[in-house]
């Protein structure tokens, strides 16, 4: 028996669970499907597939060996693409998933950076602050401000963390009590980023001092920049990456509040599938960004 063929008309036939449908798409006959199936499970000893004149499905055995063949062959796909792939240009396309905001301020600078490197490599970018699902959207990268994984297959790599400060325009604060605590905040309007996992309540530290204050709002919104757009605007406090505004900081368009005090540094993380082989042009694009944004 050769074992290798036997393996293939297995798992063709464990997809189809047809063997006359198995033996169009292999180019077989009916005959040497059913041949290979016949020696395969013999040299096993159990029975893989349950058949009649009407149907032919797995049992229970057929299910689990094509559970674990599946990772085998997959596992061999992996290393002859990884070894395939050692001594040639990185080449083909990646396709990237990132928040609005971080993507236009953070991100796409860096991109003609890279493209420029690798010639033989493009990139399709959608910025969204909507968490895509990797596997059906097929995403081979996505950039989230969290690590939470949605599968466990997936895994995390920090990029890069962001300091988030509390600004307002000077107009906002002529007209608001002098703010000297984080328990000042507690009756301010403030504009609530809506996707933060902390939007009804802001943590503070000064020292060994923590202190976490609810917030009011009047104003909640999904961007990053629409937040910035928003205080630029007078229409209150609000906790948002200093990365973002650091230019209305300087210009003494936006005043930073309680500067002796820090909050929460929110993580951002690079989100991929473990469970695949990564091609080197992925593998070449997250070690950029790491080096890029750290």
């Amino acid at each position: 028996m050769d074992k290798f063929r036997a393996l293939s008309v297995f798992m063709k036939a464990a997809e189809l669970e047809n063997f006359s449908a198995t033996a169009r798409e292999l180019g077989l006959s009916n005959a040497a499907v059913t041949k290979n199936i016949r020696e395969l499970e013999e040299s096993l000893g159990v029975q893989l597939f349950n058949r009649s004149t009407r149907s032919v499905k797995l049992s229970a055995a057929g299910r689990v060996y094509a559970e674990r063949v599946g990772r085998y062959t997959s596992d061999l796909s992996s290393l002859e693409a990884e070894i395939a792939e050692m001594n040639t240009m990185p080449r083909g396309k990646i396709r990237v998933t990132a928040p609005m905001s971080f993507g236009l301020v953070k991100l796409s600078p860096k991109i003609p950076k890279f493209l420029e490197a690798y010639p033989d490599i493009s990139l399709d970018l959608e910025l969204s602050d909507v968490h895509e699902d990797l596997a059906k959207r097929k995403f081979d990268l996505a950039i989230r401000g969290s690590a939470q994984l949605e599968d466990s297959t997936l895994v995390a790599r920090r990029l890069a963390h962001l300091d988030r400060v509390l600004c307002a325009s000077p107009e906002f604060l002529k007209r608001v009590a002098m703010i000297n605590e984080p328990s000042d905040i507690a009756d301010i309007d403030c504009i609530v980023y809506s996707l933060s996992s902390s939007k009804l309540k802001w943590t503070f530290q000064r020292g060994e001092r923590f202190e976490s204050v609810s917030v009011a709002s009047r104003y909640w919104v999904n961007n990053s920049l629409a937040v910035k757009h928003a205080l630029l605007g007078g229409l209150g406090l609000s906790l948002i990456p200093l990365a973002y505004i650091e230019e209305e900081l300087q210009t003494g368009k936006l005043v930073q509040v309680l500067s002796d005090w820090s909050s929460d540094k929110q993580d951002v993380y690079a989100i991929f599938n473990s469970d695949t082989f990564m091609p080197k042009r992925l593998r070449l694009f997250i070690d950029f960004l790491v080096d890029e944004l750290r």
